[in-house]
């Protein structure tokens, strides 16, 4: 399954410009990154950071960002 973490933080242009983007600190990204999941609170924030971007390798998508962030990240 492909993380939609992932494809948000390339879309924004890497772990840096996600992080300025969407107002928190690189080690934030880099928790998101390898957890494989965008904090369920953040869901949204994330969706319409990416919303304004174009990227013709990856596609972001609401509905496996929120289904991820359930699954994976429930416990955090």
């Amino acid at each position: 399954m492909d993380l939609e973490v992932d494809k948000a933080v390339q879309i924004l242009g890497g772990q840096r410009a996600a992080a300025e983007k969407l107002g928190v600190t690189d080690s934030a990204i880099s928790r998101w990154v390898k957890s494989g999941c965008i904090p369920p609170s953040r869901v949204w924030e994330v969706y319409l950071a990416v919303g304004d971007q174009k990227a013709s390798s990856a596609f972001f998508s609401i509905e496996n960002a929120l289904r991820q962030a359930y699954e994976k990240c429930k416990k955090t």
